[in-house]
Protein backbone atom coordinates (compact mmCIF):
# COMPACT_ATOMS: atom_id res chain seq x y z
CA UNK A 1 0.00 0.00 0.00
CA UNK A 2 2.86 2.42 0.81
CA UNK A 3 4.34 1.83 -2.65
CA UNK A 4 1.06 2.80 -4.32
CA UNK A 5 0.74 5.95 -2.22
CA UNK A 6 4.38 6.90 -2.84
CA UNK A 7 3.93 6.34 -6.56
CA UNK A 8 0.77 8.45 -6.55
CA UNK A 9 2.54 11.42 -4.98
CA UNK A 10 5.34 11.09 -7.51
CA UNK A 11 2.96 11.92 -10.37
CA UNK A 12 0.95 14.66 -8.64
CA UNK A 13 3.22 17.56 -9.72
CA UNK A 14 2.23 16.78 -13.30
CA UNK A 15 -1.47 16.67 -12.43
CA UNK A 16 -3.31 19.68 -13.83
CA UNK A 17 -6.81 18.89 -12.59
CA UNK A 18 -8.19 16.69 -9.83
CA UNK A 19 -11.92 16.21 -9.30
CA UNK A 20 -12.91 15.03 -5.82
CA UNK A 21 -16.59 14.27 -5.65
CA UNK A 22 -16.55 12.45 -2.37
CA UNK A 23 -18.52 13.38 0.75
CA UNK A 24 -21.48 11.28 -0.38
CA UNK A 25 -23.76 10.44 2.49
CA UNK A 26 -26.66 8.03 2.84
CA UNK A 27 -28.19 6.41 5.91
CA UNK A 28 -25.98 3.35 5.54
CA UNK A 29 -22.79 5.31 4.92
CA UNK A 30 -23.53 7.63 7.85
CA UNK A 31 -23.68 4.65 10.21
CA UNK A 32 -20.51 3.14 8.71
CA UNK A 33 -18.61 6.43 8.96
CA UNK A 34 -19.79 6.99 12.53
CA UNK A 35 -18.58 3.54 13.55
CA UNK A 36 -15.17 4.01 11.92
CA UNK A 37 -14.73 7.55 13.29
CA UNK A 38 -14.56 6.22 16.84
CA UNK A 39 -11.02 4.96 16.22
CA UNK A 40 -9.65 8.05 14.44
CA UNK A 41 -7.37 10.63 15.97
CA UNK A 42 -7.93 14.37 15.67
CA UNK A 43 -5.10 14.51 13.10
CA UNK A 44 -6.87 11.95 10.92
CA UNK A 45 -10.09 13.98 11.15
CA UNK A 46 -8.24 17.13 10.13
CA UNK A 47 -6.74 15.53 7.03
CA UNK A 48 -10.17 14.28 5.89
CA UNK A 49 -11.73 17.75 5.81
CA UNK A 50 -12.12 19.18 2.28
CA UNK A 51 -10.04 22.33 2.77
CA UNK A 52 -7.12 20.48 4.33
CA UNK A 53 -7.23 17.84 1.59
CA UNK A 54 -7.12 20.55 -1.05
CA UNK A 55 -4.21 22.31 0.66
CA UNK A 56 -2.20 19.08 0.76
CA UNK A 57 -2.93 18.34 -2.90
CA UNK A 58 -1.98 21.89 -3.84
CA UNK A 59 1.30 21.61 -1.93
CA UNK A 60 2.14 18.42 -3.82
CA UNK A 61 1.70 20.21 -7.15
CA UNK A 62 -1.90 19.74 -8.30
CA UNK A 63 -2.78 22.94 -10.15
CA UNK A 64 -6.58 22.89 -10.00
CA UNK A 65 -8.95 20.96 -7.74
CA UNK A 66 -12.72 20.68 -8.01
CA UNK A 67 -14.20 19.39 -4.76
CA UNK A 68 -17.35 19.25 -2.66
CA UNK A 69 -17.45 21.38 0.47
CA UNK A 70 -20.31 19.53 2.19
CA UNK A 71 -21.93 16.13 2.23
CA UNK A 72 -24.23 15.44 -0.67
CA UNK A 73 -26.28 12.63 -2.20
CA UNK A 74 -25.04 10.15 -4.76
CA UNK A 75 -27.57 11.43 -7.29
CA UNK A 76 -26.37 15.05 -6.94
CA UNK A 77 -22.77 13.94 -7.37
CA UNK A 78 -23.66 11.95 -10.48
CA UNK A 79 -25.40 15.00 -11.96
CA UNK A 80 -22.39 17.19 -11.09
CA UNK A 81 -19.98 14.74 -12.69
CA UNK A 82 -22.06 14.57 -15.86
CA UNK A 83 -22.16 18.38 -16.14
CA UNK A 84 -18.44 18.65 -15.37
CA UNK A 85 -17.46 16.13 -18.03
CA UNK A 86 -19.85 17.57 -20.60
CA UNK A 87 -18.46 21.09 -20.15
CA UNK A 88 -14.78 20.18 -19.70
CA UNK A 89 -14.46 17.45 -22.33
CA UNK A 90 -17.24 17.90 -24.86
CA UNK A 91 -17.76 21.68 -24.97
CA UNK A 92 -14.18 22.63 -24.03
CA UNK A 93 -14.83 25.20 -21.32
CA UNK A 94 -12.24 26.22 -18.76
CA UNK A 95 -12.49 24.94 -15.20
CA UNK A 96 -13.77 28.29 -13.96
CA UNK A 97 -16.43 28.52 -16.68
CA UNK A 98 -17.48 24.94 -15.93
CA UNK A 99 -18.04 25.59 -12.22
CA UNK A 100 -19.95 28.78 -13.07
CA UNK A 101 -22.13 26.82 -15.53
CA UNK A 102 -22.72 24.13 -12.90
CA UNK A 103 -23.94 26.71 -10.38
CA UNK A 104 -26.10 28.58 -12.90
CA UNK A 105 -27.69 25.39 -14.24
CA UNK A 106 -28.63 24.20 -10.76
CA UNK A 107 -30.11 27.59 -9.82
CA UNK A 108 -32.15 27.82 -13.04
CA UNK A 109 -33.39 24.24 -12.72
CA UNK A 110 -34.52 24.89 -9.12
CA UNK A 111 -36.29 28.12 -10.09
CA UNK A 112 -38.01 26.41 -13.03
CA UNK A 113 -39.28 23.55 -10.87
CA UNK A 114 -40.49 25.99 -8.19
CA UNK A 115 -42.28 28.02 -10.87
CA UNK A 116 -43.96 24.88 -12.27
CA UNK A 117 -45.15 23.90 -8.76
CA UNK A 118 -46.56 27.36 -8.15
CA UNK A 119 -48.27 27.47 -11.55
CA UNK A 120 -50.05 24.17 -10.91
CA UNK A 121 -51.43 25.31 -7.54
CA UNK A 122 -52.50 28.88 -8.26
CA UNK A 123 -55.09 30.96 -10.02
CA UNK A 124 -54.21 33.56 -12.67
CA UNK A 125 -54.86 36.46 -10.27
CA UNK A 126 -52.17 35.23 -7.87
CA UNK A 127 -49.44 35.19 -10.55
CA UNK A 128 -48.18 38.71 -9.83
CA UNK A 129 -47.62 38.02 -6.14
CA UNK A 130 -45.98 34.67 -6.87
CA UNK A 131 -43.61 36.11 -9.46
CA UNK A 132 -42.42 38.65 -6.91
CA UNK A 133 -42.06 35.93 -4.26
CA UNK A 134 -40.19 33.56 -6.62
CA UNK A 135 -37.71 36.18 -7.74
CA UNK A 136 -36.90 37.19 -4.18
CA UNK A 137 -36.36 33.71 -2.71
CA UNK A 138 -32.89 32.97 -1.37
CA UNK A 139 -30.52 30.73 -3.25
CA UNK A 140 -29.89 27.44 -1.46
CA UNK A 141 -26.26 26.97 -0.31
CA UNK A 142 -26.04 23.51 -1.90
CA UNK A 143 -25.88 25.22 -5.29
CA UNK A 144 -22.36 26.27 -4.34
CA UNK A 145 -21.24 22.94 -2.89
CA UNK A 146 -18.85 22.21 -5.75
CA UNK A 147 -15.88 24.58 -5.53
CA UNK A 148 -12.84 25.20 -7.69
CA UNK A 149 -9.53 25.67 -5.90
CA UNK A 150 -6.54 26.81 -7.92
CA UNK A 151 -6.32 27.88 -11.53
CA UNK A 152 -9.65 28.75 -13.20
CA UNK A 153 -8.21 28.77 -16.72
CA UNK A 154 -7.31 25.12 -17.31
CA UNK A 155 -8.69 23.59 -20.50
CA UNK A 156 -8.64 19.83 -21.05
CA UNK A 157 -7.65 18.89 -24.58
Amino acid sequence: MDVIISGLFFFLPECHLMILLDLVQSKQSYQRITNSDIYKSSLQFAIERPTETVMLLSLTGVRSIIANQWYTTLQENAERLEILFENLLHIGRTTGQTIHTLQKRKIHREKDSAQMDEDSHSSPTDKTEQNFHTSSTAIHPSFFNCVLYGLPNIIIL
